[in-house]
């Protein structure tokens, strides 16, 4: 009997922390609904304490289904300012590996202390209408892989050190309204995958010749965002890039031919910019090639023959001055 008594007590002793932290969860999850303006957010009407708690909509737990392991409440119809006592409510899930607040109608800033979220690889708050600087807690999060902050109202200049990520394979900041100059010290961030920076952010300058760092970069989206002087020759050291966006910006100088390098790539548009010369010879190389949009620049000179050759191209729209050589194809 008493050895009976002894293993139940054991068991007890290891089931109730268990039990503690699911209460405490379930708890703080109560507590974020209450305080959202969302009553018509079919997501958190499945938040009910009479239903076990890694039922409920956008929660996901471990297998022994004690911990939170990811909360998705994007496209919940939740509106207005996250209140201030979010910060210290989520980051009792210290479990967290994934949080999805996108696609809301969220507004505020963004100033949250994000240090006790030590297992967090993914925060997304794309598509809301939070607005002042840019987050700096996010840098504190060390096993962050996905960050994306795109399509709200940010302003100022990107931190410097947002280049402190380390294990970062996906940021995007893009349709925002930032400006300065991009960091050079982005080119850091070699574990990088995805950058989008474009659309609706007007920054100053060039771009830096530090990207040509990121090395495990697949896209690069910075278009539309205020770039002036010459494509950096440098972009050619990233041979595992597909796909390459700098249109509409203000681009000028010729094409570096060490662009030609990119073997990878199936789209490139520098359309809409000031680019002028030719179509670089190296260009040959790039048999991967699906997309090529040059419209609206300054090219000069005959269309290459190369270009009807390579194999994959299905779409091509060039400047108007450039002339098309004799042995173009036309069927």
């Amino acid at each position: 009997m008493a050895s009976f008594l002894s293993s139940l007590l054991l068991l007890l002793l290891f089931l109730f922390p268990l039990f503690a932290d699911s209460l405490n969860q379930t708890s703080v999850l109560l507590s974020l609904k209450q305080s959202f303006s969302s009553s018509n957010s079919s997501t958190l009407q499945t938040w009910n304490p009479s239903k076990p708690l890694c039922s409920w909509a956008g929660v996901s737990c471990d297998e022994n289904k004690t911990h939170i392991l990811k909360l998705d409440i994007s496209n919940s119809n939740i509106s207005g300012p996250v209140p201030p006592s979010f910060s210290g409510l989520i980051t009792k899930i210290s479990t967290l590996v994934h949080l999805n607040i996108s696609n809301n109608q969220f507004n505020g800033t963004l100033d949250w202390n994000f240090t006790s979220l030590v297992e967090l690889q993914v925060f997304d708050a794309y598509n809301n209408n939070f607005f002042g600087s840019l987050p700096l807690g996010v840098t504190h999060l060390p096993k962050l892989r996905h960050l994306d902050l795109g399509g709200n109202y940010f302003s100022g200049s990107i931190p410097a050190s947002y280049s402190e990520f380390r294990e970062l394979s996906y940021l995007s900041l893009a349709g925002n309204s930032l400006g300065g100059f991009i960091p050079p010290q982005l080119g850091n961030v070699t574990s990088l995958k995805q950058l989008y920076l474009g659309y609706f952010n007007s920054f100053n300058g060039r771009i830096p010749t530090e990207l040509g760092n990121l090395i495990n970069l697949l896209h690069l989206d910075l278009s539309n965002c205020g770039l002036e002087g010459e494509i950096p020759r440098e972009l050619g050291n990233l041979k595992n890039l597909d796909t390459l966006y700098l249109q509409t910006n203000q681009l000028i100088g010729t094409i570096p031919p060490e662009l030609g390098n990119l073997s990878s790539l199936k789209i490139l548009d520098l359309s809409n910019n000031a680019l002028t010369g030719e179509i670089p010879r190296e260009f040959s190389q790039l048999r991967e090639l699906n997309f090529l949009y040059l419209f609206i620049n300054r090219f000069h000179g005959e269309i290459p023959g190369f270009v009807a050759e390579l194999p994959y191209l299905e779409g091509l729209k060039l400047s108007a001055k450039m002339r098309m050589v004799a042995h173009w194809p036309l069927s």
